[in-house]
């Protein structure tokens, strides 16, 4: 291998250099150029995303009411992006690559190398170390991340969802819905080959015989693409389902609106209890989102085993056992012929996980044959929680009892407790709200199953309404011999706990959250024996 050795040692002698120029230092500020207030748009919020390399602002269309998602970065000049393309073939170099991007090279330290080298060469050759910073975030950007991409993915606590069709890019931000943005690709060609980039991360192949790509990024989040435009006719085509760092807890999702610190103490209540919760509802409306943070209830200790297509569970507790499916991995087999071997589903994972004996056993979505065994194991007493495509109670049995899921009907009354999630409209503006829990149980002197409504959603008041009794409290009540006005106090204390976080003001991530509730089943004096 030939190096240049001029280069070689320009970088060895690099960070001598960089501490005389205090590259460690935060960034410029004088990066990122400012956005001016667009005509016929008002501006909602504005945060960083990178501090000092990205942001983004969200504006709304006065007149149309839409919303786009602006995200700003460094801009490149003429002159820059000439500079942009000579120091681009330098870092694709040899004697670069070697020394500082090996495969097994942590991301972080990457970035941390690439910085230090070009902003280095930018002041080295006369130029302005903002010069450099930008000249560095684009290469990094383009060369090391996702491209255009790159705000949106990065954006992990706001963004859940991209697409990008047609060479326009499009978001679901969490607050606000659907929204178009300003980030386009260049051509079918930068979409095409960004889709080959994120393929080989997840050690995918994709080519005209096999233009779909079902892949994972680093961060876990979900990445699907087409990359031939004879199946996708507008061009390239991409969605990212993003997994989030920092999931939503109670105190973020009550903010919100879309519960209330009531509807969160019933069901930390059946929780307790081992109810078998299923969290229904339509595209987008928050369902893994929201058992998600149902499951920070769980008491410490509990063995919880999730089963996931794509992780998006994300829990702070120390006896979790997440597993995810695994994709067929194509072989030449001893014939000479190829076939795929080694899928894992749904279906090995629920077999497989009712042998490691689990308190609370987690499907993401059942969508598959893999719904008769998560009954069967709900029937033999294992606790179930899980998320279905349906719009209620009623679409939602009969989607499960139909083929291709085909579930007994009898399978179906293991559920207890159905939590109804879909999109409103409140003050003109688009939210996420739980429309009803409804108790699902068997009547006997009607010989039927029956649904009580214990909370609902009044879409005119935008406040939940709660039942006069619960079935489910009185059930529980009968069987482990505690008085039902205990379970109501119970219920009452609880709400009043989480509303004081609620009203603090404080914070709660995912760690400070479960904290708290494990403080609480640790310390509390219990309100049921009392």
């Amino acid at each position: 291998m030939r190096i240049d050795l001029n280069l070689l040692s320009r970088l060895r002698s690099s960070s001598r250099a960089l501490q005389r120029i205090g590259i460690n230092s935060p960034p410029p500020k004088d990066i990122l150029v400012p956005v001016k207030a667009m005509p016929g748009y008002k501006e909602l919020s504005n945060y960083n995303v990178e501090e000092g390399y990205s942001m983004v602002k969200l504006f709304q269309n006065i007149r149309e009411g839409g919303y786009l998602y602006f995200a700003i970065e460094p801009q490149l000049n003429a002159k820059d992006k000439r500079l942009y393309e000579r120091y681009l073939d330098e870092v694709k170099g040899e004697a670069f690559l070697e020394l500082n991007f090996r495969d097994d090279t942590p991301l972080d330290l990457k970035k941390k190398r690439l910085r230090k080298f070009i902003v280095n060469r930018a002041i080295s050759d006369g130029y302005p170390r903002r010069v450099g910073e930008k000249i560095y975030y684009h290469i990094y950007r383009n060369m090391l991340f996702f491209g255009p991409l790159t705000v949106p993915i990065q954006d992990s606590n706001m963004v859940e969802d991209i697409t990008m069709t047609q060479n326009r890019v499009f978001i679901y931000h969490k607050l606000y819905g659907p929204m178009q943005t300003n980030l386009t690709f260049r051509d079918d060609a930068e979409g095409e080959e960004l889709i080959k980039r994120i393929a080989e991360l997840g050690r995918k192949s994709v080519s005209y015989i096999e233009p779909l790509v079902d892949s994972s990024l680093p961060d876990g989040s979900r990445f699907q693409a087409i990359a031939s435009s004879d199946v996708s006719l507008t061009g390239p085509s991409i969605t990212i389902r993003k997994f989030s760092e920092k999931p939503f807890t109670p105190i973020d999702i009550m903010r919100m609106g879309e519960a209330s610190p009531e509807i969160y103490a019933y069901l930390w209540l059946l929780v307790e209890y081992s109810a078998n919760v299923m969290v229904v509802g339509g595209t987008a409306t928050g369902k893994t989102t929201f058992l998600n943070s149902l499951l920070m209830f769980v008491k410490p200790f509990a063995k919880i085993i999730s089963l996931e297509d794509t992780r998006e569970i994300n829990l702070y507790h120390d006896n979790w056992v997440p597993m995810v499916t695994r994709d067929a991995i194509g072989v030449i087999n001893a014939q000479g012929m190829y076939e795929k071997v080694g899928e894992i589903t749904l279906m090995d994972l629920i077999k497989s996980s009712l042998r490691h004996r689990p308190e609370y056993l987690v499907v993401g979505e059942v969508r598959g044959p893999e719904a008769i065994h998560m009954f069967q194991a709900m029937a033999t007493g294992k606790t179930g929680f899980t998320t279905f495509h349906a719009d209620s109670i009623e679409s939602a049995i009969h989607r499960l009892t139909q083929p291709p899921l085909s579930v007994p009907y009898n399978h179906i009354q293991n559920i207890d407790v159905f939590v109804i999630l879909r999109h409103g409209v409140v003050n003109n503006k688009p939210v996420r709200r739980i429309n009803e829990v409804s108790e699902f149980f068997y009547d006997f002197d009607d010989h039927r199953m029956k649904a009580n409504q214990f909370f609902t959603w009044n879409f005119q008041t935008d406040r939940f309404d709660m039942g006069i009794s619960s079935e489910k409290f009185r059930r529980i009540s009968n069987l482990r011999g505690i008085p039902i006005d205990s379970l109501y106090r119970a219920m009452h204390s609880r709400a009043d706990f989480l509303r004081s976080m609620l009203e603090s003001g404080v914070q709660y991530d995912v760690k400070r959250f479960t904290s708290e509730i494990q403080n609480y089943y640790r310390g509390e004096v219990n309100e049921l024996e009392v």
